[in-house]
């Protein structure tokens, strides 16, 4: 049919008129079958005869014979007798007056027999049959026959499948005839290119009794996977390394120390193989010059090459099994390379016919082929993106043939021009293929199969051999047509089934992975057996945040067989979609959707530069990256703080045995769907996710679930398995964000877990402890109030704590400050701290005494900070570092101190010294207790300026040095530095760190370094009045300046400086 509609189509070019339809014209011819089965079944011949005998009493018998022979001479029926025209020329008019065939009706134009009685006769001929009525229909044969016209007079495709709807029993054999002219409309008519379908609900009404799930290994319930495209990612390790790495076994140690450090333990590596040399040229002949083949237009099951051959491969495994990561790779079944291997070899194995299926294919261009003895040729228009053509060309040399071989084809989109279609239904295609899966799985435990779907009988039936009126998903194939029972001849079984029994049975620890859609995800694992199956579903779903869709997937899923969800494989991005980053985002919805992916049932797939935020999509030709991106450090270290923790406890969520799917309400019975909450256990351990999928703030209870194993609703106390006591209180620990909460055992007993998420938060708790009958602890969970804290038992410590905090923020107010720096008069600053001052020191001190149950001289404490205070008002000029010429400095001594600008919490942290130092004994430690009793968080809130954390770190060095003068008096300059430079908390301070094997310190904190420690040991020495030793000290600061003036900001140079001397 195609080589007539195009031999007429090209003359009706020509002349600038409409072109015909192979498809519609079809149409036509088997309308005229259909119009003679009805008329032989409505049993007419006599009909027609009384007819004849009718009609030649009313017209004129010379006029009559004349339209006879006019009609005989019009479409050549010169043999025929009048009985026989006449249904002839009922059938002509029948499709001249039919609307939707009025563009073909040149080829059957009436118009000839119009300057006759034609039109008379016509009129004879309706009357007629109009009285002519079966009892069957209760109409006569002329109002059947246009039925289909009246009911839909635009579509000739819509009035075939209202014949078939309702004909069925007059046609009989011809329905075969009838579905393949509909199946071949459909190819003519079916959109395509139009992307994937939108994901629905999973749904099992349909599914077979009969299981065969695989059993998992031990590792596969627990593998966390990464996907690599191989030479993209050998070229960002290059960079990255900065060194040549382009074989398989130059992939660095480290790297793969720092996979299983983040918690993977497969790692995918995509386009291994030996790839198409065709494959590549098509590419740079359609101006992609920078392009390799197709990873999935495939030579031959070598590892390639220029990657290192077998040897790299074996050497690669070997090093990260090291560290507890098994390899995986990709396997092709549909189809390979357009000159693969097995086309030269076994050209046979190919979906292919004798003649091109379309007469206006072009096959001129470049010889693809590198073998002598065949020529391949990609269809022209190709080259131009004109068309895309289901077949190339092939010259068999050997075998003295044209063969017209299929591209690979999921009936989506565009053929995959670079590939060759293999025929399954012959069994040394099957049988060759599952030899080749076995000889991969020698090498690699995780084999992920690609486009797997395609292969099932269901499918390989529609696309390529489709059942009388299923047709029209891959142009031209519905002429070969075949019926389920044939075709179930030819491929008696599942493909799938055979591999995996066979893999099952010889290599037993071989993770088998299909990537599968339309549906047939249960099928894979279910009835297949496959281990895992691609759950596209979870990614596209919660993109769209269609929550209330995949929260019924999944209670769809559990309902049927649980054991589904724990083979699914999650994830936010693969080979042929967007990037997560670009999908997704880089802020809390992609960490919201990514910590579902890695706490659900199954296998979390991460994709290629999904970690470090790349957004470029790579091509399965791409041997580098062409964006020149960054890696997004924050999203980086967000992974290691809230992603990696998880995946390190993949054994708690990898189960579905004790996976629970709960409700969280807004109020009693009204579940909110935006927020997925689920449980699971493991042993001892139980973990508890929430996570809130849309852009809103709610507030809600986790009250109870669904439990699938007894088909019960459970409550989610009796999940936790907490006590339902009003004393007991349960504190989980968030692992993605490292805080604790608090909650009473009772409320989630009997109202339900309360919880509040801002949009896309999300919480994975796992079950700390129990704590019970502690006044402390119901304090904690009544201030919390469901926030988190980085440690309850701490938070609990801050109660206890309250009153001795509460007492030491009454010291220090900034009214004490302004009195003591302001004040000149010595018996006025004394009655003030006698009167008000000392009366909040006293109370301070006796809440101390309680805390660390130890005995304090408090009189003698109030007695010796009161001096000192006093001393330090006298001399507050020093303390302001405003004029401090007074001290008969060095020259020298006094330019430095002039340098350093002191900054406004200078006072501050002289007086807190002043406080904490007089509690030092040698039973009490002021470090420890500024520490401990988290008086820090005063002095902070006192400071509360950008510049506060780093003064509470000097006033523990404060702390520390105070007595360095005494140090001098038996030490040298040399010990006591290098004391100094060993101090943790100095060394911190100073932020000393090691950069190519130099240790270094920051000079701008080295300045408030040294004033502190000036400003401690000076006053000591001057209010104990030691002028000998303090001009031995001040010769010490001096060398100390000195020091760092010539160490060039280096702590070996510095140290060096006192060695000398």
């Amino acid at each position: 049919m195609h080589q007539i509609v195009n031999k007429i189509n090209q003359e009706k070019i020509k002349q600038g008129e409409q072109v015909f339809k192979a498809s519609e014209l079809n149409i036509i011819m088997l309308l005229n079958t259909i119009f003679q089965k009805v008329m032989d079944s409505y049993q007419t011949q006599n009909l027609f005869q009384k007819f004849y005998r009718e009609v030649k009493k009313e017209l004129p018998a010379q006029e009559l014979a004349s339209l006879f022979q006019k009609y005989k001479d019009s479409f050549g029926l010169k043999q025929k007798s009048p009985t026989e025209l006449i249904p002839e020329m009922l059938k002509t008019w029948l499709h001249n007056s039919n609307p939707a065939a009025h563009n073909y009706r040149e080829l059957y134009s009436d118009i000839s027999l119009r300057y006759s009685i034609y039109e008379e006769f016509l009129n004879q001929m309706q009357i007629f049959f109009a009285e002519q009525k079966t009892l069957t229909t209760g109409k006569s044969l002329i109002e059947l026959l246009q039925e289909p016209f009246l009911k839909y007079p635009d579509s000739l495709q819509k009035q075939l499948s209202y014949i078939r709807d309702n004909w069925g029993h007059w046609l009989g054999d011809d329905m075969v005839e009838l579905l393949s002219a509909l199946d071949f409309v459909k190819e003519e008519t079916k959109p395509r290119f139009l992307g994937p379908a939108a994901a629905t609900v999973y749904n099992f009404d349909d599914e077979d009794d009969y299981e065969r799930f695989s059993e998992d290994s031990s590792w596969m319930t627990k593998l966390v996977m990464i996907a690599k495209s191989t030479y993209v990612w050998l070229d960002q390790l290059s960079q990255k390394y900065n060194r040549d790495i382009t074989r398989l076994d130059d992939i660095p140690e480290e790297e793969l120390k720092s996979l299983s450090e983040q918690g993977f333990t497969g790692l995918w590596l995509i386009g291994i193989w030996q790839r198409s040399a065709a494959s590549q040229k098509i590419k740079h002949l359609t101006g992609n010059e920078d392009a390799i083949a197709s990873a999935y237009s495939l030579y031959d099951y070598q590892i390639a090459e220029d990657l290192g051959g077998e040897a790299a491969i074996e050497e690669l495994s070997h090093k990260a099994w090291k560290y507890g990561i098994r390899l995986g790779c990709d396997m092709v079944p549909n189809h390979v390379g357009i000159d693969s291997k097995w086309i030269y070899q076994h050209p046979e194995w190919f979906i292919q016919t004798e003649r091109s299926p379309f007469p206006n294919y072009i096959f001129s261009s470049l010889n693809l082929s590198s073998h002598p003895d065949f020529e391949i040729y990609l269809e022209e228009h190709y080259f131009d993106r004109t068309d895309a053509a289901v077949v190339f060309k092939m010259h068999d040399h050997v075998n003295h043939k044209i063969r017209y071989i299929y591209h690979g084809n999921d009936g989506t989109s565009f053929p995959w021009n670079d590939t060759a279609q293999l025929n399954y239904l012959l069994p040394q295609v099957r049988s060759a293929v599952i030899e080749e899966i076995k000889k991969i799985a020698r090498r690699f435990p995780i084999i992920r199969f690609d486009a797997a779907m395609t292969l099932t009988k269901k499918h390989f039936q529609r696309l390529w051999y489709p059942q009388p009126g299923t047709g029209g998903d891959i142009p031209s194939r519905s002429q070969f047509a075949m019926t389920k029972k044939e075709f179930n001849r030819h491929m008696p079984i599942e493909f799938w089934q055979q591999v995996v029994d066979e893999i099952n049975k010889e290599l037993p620890d071989t993770l088998l992975l299909a990537e599968a859609f339309w549906m047939m995800e249960s099928y894979f694992v279910r009835n297949l057996g496959m281990h895992r199956v691609y759950n596209s579903a979870f990614m596209n779903m919660l993109k769209d945040e269609e929550n209330e869709k995949y929260r019924q997937s999944i209670i769809n899923v559990l309902k049927f067989n649980p054991q589904i969800l724990k083979r699914f494989v999650n994830f936010m991005s693969n080979p042929d979609e967007e990037t997560a980053i670009a999908q997704f985002g880089s802020d809390d919805k992609y960490f919201g959707i990514c910590v579902m992916m890695s706490t659900l049932p199954g296998l979390p797939m991460f994709a290629h530069g999904q970690i470090e935020g790349y957004k470029e999509h790579y091509g399965m030709e791409f041997v580098r990256a062409k964006w020149q991106e960054q890696i997004n450090d924050k999203l980086v270290q967000r992974h290691w703080q809230e992603i990696f923790p998880i995946l390190k406890k993949r054994y708690l969520f990898a189960n579905v045995e004790n996976f629970r799917l709960l409700n969280f309400e807004t109020e009693p019975n009204n579940t909110y769907k935006d927020v997925f909450a689920y449980s699971n256990s493991n042993d001892n351990e139980i973990a508890l996710v929430l996570y809130h999928n849309r852009y809103a703030e709610v507030f809600g209870r986790v009250y109870s679930g669904y439990d699938h194993q007894n088909k019960t609703e459970v409550k989610l106390g009796d999940i936790l398995q907490i006590p339902n006591h009003a004393d007991s209180f349960v504190i989980f620990y968030d692992l993605a964000h490292r805080l604790e909460y608090i909650y009473n055992c009772a409320e989630i007993h009997q109202k339900g877990l309360p919880v509040h998420l801002q949009a896309y938060k999300f919480r994975v708790f796992l079950k700390s402890r129990i704590v019970s009958y502690s006044a402390l602890y119901r304090q904690a969970w009544q201030q919390l109030q469901g926030k988190g804290t980085e440690n309850i038992d701490q938070f609990v410590a801050t109660i206890k704590l309250q009153p001795l905090l509460k007492s030491f923020a009454k010291l220090l107010t900034k009214e004490d400050v302004h009195k003591l720096i302001d004040s000149e008069d010595y018996i006025e600053t004394s009655n003030y701290l006698k009167k008000d001052f000392n009366p909040r020191l006293q109370q301070f001190l006796q809440e101390l005494q309680k805390q660390i149950d130890k005995k304090i001289s408090i009189t003698e404490r109030i007695y010796s900070i009161n001096k000192e205070l006093l001393f330090a008002v006298q001399t507050s000029s020093y303390v302001k570092c405003k004029d401090i010429s007074w001290l008969q400095l060095s020259p020298m001594l006094w330019q430095i101190l002039k340098k350093i600008e002191a900054h406004s919490e200078q006072d501050y942290l002289i007086f807190y010294w002043i406080i904490l130092h007089n509690l030092e004994t040698d039973q009490i430690d002021a470090l420890s207790i500024l520490e401990e009793k988290r008086l820090k968080t005063i002095i902070l809130n006192k400071l509360g300026n950008i510049n506060s954390e780093s003064a509470l770190e000097r006033l523990k060095i404060a702390l520390t040095t105070e007595n360095v003068w005494q140090q001098l008096e038996s030490q040298t300059y040399f010990t006591v530095v290098r004391s100094l430079f060993n101090n943790d908390i100095i060394r911190k301070y100073l932020e000393i760190n090691e950069y190519e094997n130099t240790l270094w310190f920051r000079q701008e904190k080295f300045e408030y370094f040294f004033l502190t420690l000036f400003s401690v040991n000076w006053f000591n020495l001057s209010f104990r009045e030691l002028k000998q030793q303090y001009k031995t000290f001040e010769k010490f600061m001096v060398n100390l300046w000195e020091a760092k003036q010539q160490s060039q900001f280096k702590v070996e140079e510095l140290l060096n400086y006192f060695k000398k001397g």
